[in-house]
């Protein structure tokens, strides 16, 4: 997470999943989705299989 500007757990809330997912698959083309998943369980609090749905759709998109 510090090669794409992100020291902290405040951090990546402040710059978000999305934008952190964008940054580490410019960075590292194969990183999977799931990874999105984990990053966003980590923003709100929820665990992977709760948030896999809702970053799917998202996913699609990025």
């Amino acid at each position: 997470m510090q090669s794409i500007g992100i020291d902290s757990a405040e951090m990546l809330c402040k710059m978000g999943a999305e934008e952190a997912f964008v940054r580490l698959k410019e960075k590292y083309p194969s990183i999977c989705v799931v990874f999105l998943y984990t990053l966003e369980g980590a923003n709100y609090g929820y665990g992977i299989s709760q948030i896999a749905r809702f970053s799917q759709a998202r996913a699609e998109n990025i």
